[in-house]
């Protein structure tokens, strides 16, 4: 498998993973600077400053051990997607909190177990450095897509270092968005803070709902759209993908019956989650970073059609077989 440069990693963090993991580690996030706007400046930076450096700490740890491990670690598509689904299921309680909807659903903002909590209000300094701390480490529990496809491209490295220094820049780029909107929330008062949650709820909301339809696509549950009889290109075992930001270039292509299939996957310059491709249907995959290139082989089958996607089903496409 192509290797992911460490640059490439922190742009592919920078343009594609800060949004959609923080809608997933939002919760964590907004425990970790919990009454900080109350406080001075100082103190409203340090415990989102403390949380992304354990973040990160976390990430650079794990992705040590996944390489180390190399490629004897399974990432199946099914089970990535039970995981995007329960992280959807987490993310629309974490919204309907925000949007204050019921008493209950604060249960979805994850916090320190209450024995912990005790023992950091015992000191000053426990309190607005160790529970910040613990959630930022909690964060490599709650992956996004995006995420989970650095976790792969760090596996196959097949070096603890290269794969600590994939996960490292890769974390290191979605710092940013991290650090703005934990500062907003933590310096917003009165009306601008209650206008800012319910943006924030309705966004992590909307992004739950996707991440539950990114579920469905990586299960290959999502029915075809496509009608075989309407395609009269001509059909191609050979066929070319190229990836590209807006992401597959042909999306759609022809492949004949029952036949052995060569695809080639070229990647020019595109940093999205289209750099991680499925075949959902074969258990097919393959990462594909910026000025490499990817080729996959397997049986087209009978007349139908077949799905591919992006990890997170953001960008997707069709193989039409007749």
């Amino acid at each position: 498998m192509n290797q992911l440069s460490l640059g490439g990693a922190f742009i592919t963090g920078l343009l594609a993973g800060g949004l959609s993991c923080l809608a997933v580690q939002g919760g964590l996030l907004a425990s970790a600077i919990g009454d900080a706007r109350e406080t001075g400046e100082k103190k409203q930076v340090f415990p989102i400053a403390l949380f992304l450096i354990t973040k990160v700490m976390a990430y650079t740890l794990l992705g040590f051990l996944l390489g180390l491990l190399g490629e004897r670690i399974s990432f199946s598509i099914s089970a990535r997607a039970l995981f995007v689904g329960a992280a959807g299921l987490f993310m629309i309680g974490t919204g309907l909190h925000f949007l204050k909807v019921h008493p209950i659903f604060r249960y979805f903002v994850l916090r320190l177990p209450r024995r912990l909590e005790r023992l950091a209000h015992k000191s000053s300094n426990l309190e607005h450095s160790f529970a910040p701390a613990v959630l930022g480490l909690a964060t490599v529990f709650l992956p996004c897509g995006v995420t989970q496809a650095m976790m792969v491209a760090s596996a196959s490295s097949a070096s603890p270092f290269l794969g600590s220094g994939i996960l490292f820049f890769y974390t290191l780029g979605t710092m940013p968005i991290f650090f703005v909107m934990g500062y907003l929330s933590s310096v917003l008062s009165g009306r601008t803070q209650y206008i800012f949650n319910k943006v924030v709820g309705l966004l992590v909301l909307a992004l739950g709902v996707y991440s539950l339809y990114t579920a469905s696509v990586l299960l290959d549950l999502r029915s075809s759209d496509a009608k075989i009889e309407n395609f009269s290109s001509v059909s191609s075992a050979n066929p070319t993908v190229e990836i590209i930001p807006e992401g597959y270039s042909p999306s759609r292509l022809v492949l004949p019956a029952n036949t052995d299939i060569t695809l080639t996957l070229e990647n020019k310059n595109s940093y999205s989650c289209a750099q991680s491709f499925l075949v959902p249907k074969f258990g097919l995959e393959a990462f594909v970073p910026p000025g490499s290139r990817e080729v996959l082989s397997f049986n087209s089958g009978p007349a139908g059609v077949i799905n591919f996607s992006c990890s997170m089903g953001m960008y997707r496409g069709q193989f039409i077989v007749k």
